[in-house]
């Protein structure tokens, strides 16, 4: 009997093992459908709109459909997605139906923020206006894990957007200006959309003031380019000047009569009046020009929204008495008509609580910070202009990747809303002064802009996690790369180290060496420091560039192992580069800067060079994966509106900066030398 007994248990036992392995199996294929390899947009006719923006953007597993009834619709092979509309401009709410997602939002930009949302949690991003991150397989429960559903999303800030600043020849110049492209312009423009912006401003350029068959050519690039973005909520502005003397580039200036029809011919948004920089008008002037100005505008389009660009320099001509005030020149803007909206600008990757560095001569910038906050108490509508490149010879022209960007501009949004109480209600623009994409300058741009929306999370790093989620070994390159970012923001900010990994072009060299306008911050050059004795100041910063060089080794070293897949490697290849040219860009100075006080010029100088045939390497390669797709412009010389003849890139692509480096050594040691100017 307890043979019997002990045969029936293992019988029992038996049996219950095949039903828990036969469960088991159920379950992992139940939880293997789950993978979906399309996704599957179902939207009501009437928001064809909302079809079209998503056709436009022209990802391949990615199916729109016209569908009135999301249950008559559903494909099982696919995450199915159904889209309404509910009565609020850019708010969305994500509900699970079970069979498929519900999408409400206001028409058409909350729906399509709401679309966004979805497809980032199943591991899209959509990082640059020319390359998106597309995975080839989907898990939905990953949207019931990993959003809030239920929740209502509504922006933090109404007014989100750029100003790409195409007085410089970067990317958006060819798209929006000269030749004018419309369909790389409505690229940018599905970009600004996808990660939740609404607002996309440039700067037009004075030839089509003087040509008008260039006016007509550049008028019916700009309908087509005002016709998409309406048709999709976003509102489009132009920065204009209003004072010639201070216009030291080929802005279009508003002047004569038409230079005002030509612009309001058209149906702009927003209309952004500039100063120029460095030369100031007298104060009464200033207050009369700027509120004709508005009248003017106003009288020929009423609805349009006017802004005017507090721009900075610490410059004592630009110091004055006015109304029992002394105040900067700048800060006049407090004193024209309250409708016009004033943008409160910081400049580099500065921002508005820590060190300037000496940028356009100023220690910080308090003034501005003050002003900001003061006007937001007074009830006035006030907006934010940052920067996330400043090009010239300071970061992009290098060529430096810079994630500190990404540091200073969370800092600001995070610091103002904390900081502002209920007068945050005020707070109506975040507006980023954009100066190219390539070398990973898309990430400072792609931030901004969410974090407008979006409150800014408690650390900068937090995005960085959240962006680089879906990828094979995400959490490591976040890591590494909020690493980069937090070390330059010891060094470069705390430090005040930003002019030594900097370039120095002719103008530059002037400004430094005259210290009559200074734009980025000065060092000291080689010859100054051969002919000095006293340099005991300087070898701190020396010291304090060997420990930021040695912190960026280390973290370079640990990302040079990582890897990923798919789309993820363009990006992860992208930041290797970018680490590897900026460890090099602060090796080779300091190498430079040893030669002089060692004086052993033969040994350093060698050194020096090698570093620049290594750094030029990285630069050949990367221009093989420059996401814009004709990367060819961007570093040759080119015939453009612009006062610079050539594409934004070409002083990185021929690192023409360094070799200025270098031929200036040459200099203060005595030899023959042939120093570039690195501006033509």
């Amino acid at each position: 009997m307890y043979f019997m007994n002990l045969f029936s248990y293992f019988i029992n036992l038996f049996s219950l093992s095949v039903k828990i392995f036969i469960f088991l199996s159920l379950f992992s294929c139940a939880q293997k459908s789950e993978k979906k390899n399309k996704i599957n947009l179902l939207v009501p006719q009437q928001l064809g709109n909302i079809s079209e923006f998503f056709k436009n953007i022209r990802i391949s597993n990615l199916q729109v459909k016209s569908c009135e009834d999301a249950l008559s619709c559903i494909d099982e092979k696919s995450v199915n997605i159904y889209v309404q509309k509910i009565d609020c401009s850019e708010c969305y709410v994500i509900q699970d139906k079970q069979k498929y997602f519900l999408v409400q939002g206001g028409d058409p930009a909350g729906i399509i923020y709401g679309v966004a949302h979805i497809l980032e949690v199943l591991g899209f991003r959509f990082p640059h206006p020319f390359f998106f991150v597309k995975p080839n397989e989907f898990d939905e429960n990953s949207v019931r894990k990993n959003l809030k559903l239920d929740s209502r999303f509504e922006p933090t800030v109404p007014l989100r957007g750029f100003q790409l600043h195409t007085l410089h020849p970067i990317e958006a110049l060819f798209s929006f200006h000269d030749p004018g492209n419309f369909e790389e312009a409505k690229q940018i423009i599905n970009w600004v959309i996808l990660n939740r912006g609404n607002f996309v401003q440039y700067v037009p350029l004075g030839d089509i003031r003087k040509s008008e068959t260039r006016y007509e050519t550049w008028k019916d690039v700009n309908e087509k380019i005002l016709e998409y973005s309406h048709k999709y909520g976003v509102k489009v502005g132009l920065n204009l000047q209003i004072f010639a003397q201070s216009s030291l580039q080929n802005a279009y200036l508003l002047i004569e009569e038409k230079d005002y029809d030509r612009i309001l011919n058209l149906p702009f948004d927003v209309i952004n009046l500039s100063f120029g920089e460095f030369v100031g008008e007298d104060p009464d002037t200033f207050v009369q020009e700027v509120n004709k100005a508005y009248d003017k505008i106003k009288s020929k389009k009423e609805n349009i929204e006017i802004t005017a660009t507090v721009h900075v320099g610490d410059f004592e001509d630009l110091w004055l008495e006015y109304r029992g005030e002394r105040l900067m020149y700048y800060f006049l803007v407090k004193f024209v008509n309250p409708d016009i909206i004033p943008l409160i600008h910081t400049v580099m990757y500065y921002n508005l609580f820590d060190s300037a560095g000496g940028a356009y001569n100023h220690k910080d910038f308090k003034e501005h910070r003050d002003f900001l906050f003061d006007l937001m108490k007074q009830g006035r509508k006030v907006g934010y202009k940052p920067e996330t490149a400043y090009w010239v010879a300071f970061d992009n022209p290098v060529p430096l990747y810079l994630p500190i960007y990404l540091v200073s501009r969370w800092l600001d949004i995070y610091e103002i809303f904390r900081q502002a109480g209920d007068s945050i209600r005020n707070f109506y623009t975040h507006v980023i002064f954009s100066s190219g994409w390539e070398w990973g300058y898309w990430l400072y741009d792609y931030a901004s802009l969410r974090i407008s929306y979006y409150p800014a999370p408690p650390t900068f790093s937090d995005i960085l996690y959240e962006f680089f989620a879906p990828a094979k070994n995400g959490d490591k390159i976040a890591e590494l790369v909020s690493k980069f970012g937090s070390v330059q923001y010891k060094y470069l900010i705390g430090n005040e180290l930003a002019a030594y990994l900097a370039g120095e072009d002719f103008y530059v060299g002037i400004a430094c060496d005259t210290k009559v306008i200074i734009s980025q911050p000065c060092r000291i050059s080689f010859k100054e420091l051969k002919q000095s004795t006293e340099r005991q100041s300087f070898l701190k910063n020396l010291e304090d560039l060997e420990k930021f060089e040695s912190e960026m080794k280390e973290i370079l070293d640990s990302i040079s192992g990582v890897k990923t897949e798919g789309d993820w490697q363009r990006i992860l290849d992208e930041i290797k580069d970018g680490m590897s040219i900026t460890y090099l860009r602060a090796k080779f100075i300091r190498n430079l800067y040893l030669g002089i006080i060692k004086g052993d010029h033969a040994k350093y100088l060698s050194e020096a060079q090698s570093i620049l045939d290594e750094a030029q390497k990285i630069v050949e390669r990367r221009f093989q994966g420059f996401f814009y797709p004709n990367p060819s412009i961007l570093v040759e010389d080119l015939d453009n509106p612009t006062i610079y003849k050539f594409g934004y890139l070409k002083q990185a692509h021929t690192l023409c900066l360094w070799k200025r480096d270098i031929e200036k050594f040459k200099e203060a040691i005595g030899q023959n030398h042939n120093i570039p100017t690195c501006i033509n």
